[in-house]
């Protein structure tokens, strides 16, 4: 772990991860439900 960012659970995740994990488990279509 990063000393810098000893705290941040979401160090080194990248935003295109995230989103890659939520589209794998709920699909564009549930996301686009649960956004709008």
């Amino acid at each position: 772990m990063n000393s810098q960012q000893p705290n941040n659970p979401l160090h080194g995740i990248t935003l295109e991860m995230i989103l890659t994990q939520l589209v794998e488990h709920y699909g564009w279509e549930e996301m686009g439900r649960v956004v709008l």
